[in-house]
């Protein structure tokens, strides 16, 4: 909960909208991912069985850049092709640092929608093998990334 209200982009306009009961339904389901490194969780990831979204992506400003969105987007993604997707979709701000990494993993604009007064942006992401090797790349390449640094 600290992690999502405390980002700087994709903020809830709301932040009651997402509960403790929200994290629970997702611990208690596949798909919720935490990166933690040295104790101290630096980020999360939460993919939706249920309807095959990537319901959220945050990673704390603090640790921004080092591949841990890239990881816990890979992690997300493999949760729901396990559930059985094979087109999955989310949402976010557009001009956000989260929309370029969402394009650089190969995601595509689906539409522009309104999302509680603001304009947001839809994207779908349809798997193929490249997709999934292209997956699992950028998670060794984190890793191995993680392990470099101090």
């Amino acid at each position: 909960m600290e992690i999502r209200n405390s980002v700087s982009e994709n903020r809830l306009s709301d932040p009651g909208k997402v509960t403790l009961d929200d994290l629970r339904w997702f611990i208690a389901n596949p798909g919720i991912f935490v990166w933690e490194q040295d104790g101290e969780v630096q980020g999360f990831s939460a993919g939706d069985p249920c309807n095959g979204n990537i319901w959220a992506l945050f990673v704390d400003d603090a640790y921004a850049r080092r591949g841990i969105g890239t990881s816990l987007l890979a992690s997300a993604c493999s949760a729901l092709m396990d559930a059985g997707y094979d087109r999955i979709w989310l949402t976010t701000d557009p001009g956000t640092r989260a929309e370029k990494l969402y394009r650089q993993a190969g995601w595509k604009t689906r539409h522009r929608c309104l999302i509680d007064t603001h304009s947001s942006m839809a994207f779908t992401h349809v798997f193929g093998l490249e997709s999934i090797y292209h997956a699992w790349a950028v998670i060794l390449k984190s890793f191995a990334r993680m392990q470099e640094e101090p």
